[in-house]
C-alpha cells in the first residue's frame, strides 16, 4: 500500500508453488477502483537442497583420490562434483562428477606437492540448483615414488667387476639411486655408485674380495623418495 508504482522484493516465496497478485486504486472521495488482475501467476521453483556431507582424505600418498557425500533429501538428483587446483576460492575448476551415486569414481593422476579442494551440489528437474557444499581444507598429494620392479646382479664375480640392473618404475620422470653396501647386508655405512635415468649402472670395478649388496631407490619431483629394493643374498667377489 503506497504511492510508488511498484512494490519492493516480496521475499521468503515458498518453492513449488504459484503466487498471483491484483492492484486497485484508492483515493479520497472516490470508490475504490475495479481490481486489476495479472492472469499468470508467478512460479516459485524450489530450491535443492545440497548434500548432507562431503568427505575426501586431507592427505594422499598414491596420486588417487575419491570424493563422497551424503544423500540429498531433493528427488531425482543429480550430483556435480568440481575441482580446484591448489585454489580454495575455486576461482578455476574442472567438473569430475556428474551422476547419481554418493562418491565419485577414484581420481587417478594428480600432481604430488599441491592440494586439490573439491565441492559437490544438486541439480534436479523442476529445482534451483542447490548451493555448493565445500569441504574445508583440501587434499594434499604427497604422493611415494614406486620403487623399481626388481633389482639383478650376478652372484658371484671372479674379476673385481660387476653391474646392477633394475626395472623401471611406474613413477613419471624417475631418478635412480643405487647404493653398494660391503660385507654388510644392514647397508651401516652405504656408498653411492649410481644415480641417472638409465636402469643399470656402469661397469662396477676395482672391487677387492668380499661380499657386496647392493639397493635401488627412485626419486621423482613432487614424490617422496620410494622405499629401497634390495636383493636379500650379496655378490660374492673373490680374484683369481
Amino acid at each position: 500500500r503506497g504511492t510508488d508504482l511498484q512494490t519492493p522484493s516480496l521475499p521468503d516465496r515458498l518453492g513449488g508453488y504459484s503466487y498471483y497478485y491484483r492492484v486497485k486504486v484508492e483515493s479520497p472521495g472516490y470508490l475504490d477502483s475495479p481490481w486489476l488482475v495479472n492472469l499468470d501467476g508467478c512460479w516459485f521453483l524450489p530450491t535443492a537442497t545440497p548434500p548432507t556431507s562431503i568427505w575426501h582424505p586431507a592427505t594422499s600418498s598414491t596420486g588417487s583420490v575419491y570424493v563422497k557425500w551424503g544423500a540429498t533429501t531433493t528427488p531425482d538428483p543429480t550430483y556435480v562434483v568440481e575441482q580446484s587446483w591448489n585454489d580454495p576460492t575455486f576461482a578455476t575448476t574442472k567438473e569430475v562428477y556428474r551422476g547419481t551415486d554418493l562418491r565419485t569414481p577414484t581420481l587417478p593422476d594428480r600432481l604430488g606437492g599441491y592440494s586439490y579442494y573439491y565441492r559437490v551440489k544438486v541439480e534436479s528437474p523442476g529445482y534451483l540448483e542447490s548451493p555448493w557444499l565445500v569441504r574445508p581444507g583440501g587434499c594434499y598429494f604427497d604422493p611415494t615414488a614406486i620403487p623399481p620392479a626388481y633389482m639383478w646382479y650376478p652372484s658371484t664375480s671372479n674379476s673385481g667387476s660387476l653391474y646392477v640392473r633394475w626395472g623401471a618404475t611406474t613413477t613419471p620422470n624417475p631418478t635412480y639411486v643405487v647404493e653398494q653396501s660391503w660385507n654388510d647386508d644392514t647397508f651401516s655405512d652405504p656408498v653411492e655408485v649410481y644415480r641417472g635415468v638409465e636402469l643399470q649402472t656402469l661397469p662396477l670395478t676395482g672391487r677387492v674380495d668380499g661380499t657386496y649388496y647392493y639397493r635401488v631407490m627412485v626419486l621423482s619431483e613432487g614424490y617422496t623418495d620410494s622405499i629401497w629394493y634390495e636383493n636379500i643374498t650379496g655378490c660374492v667377489v673373490q680374484s683369481e
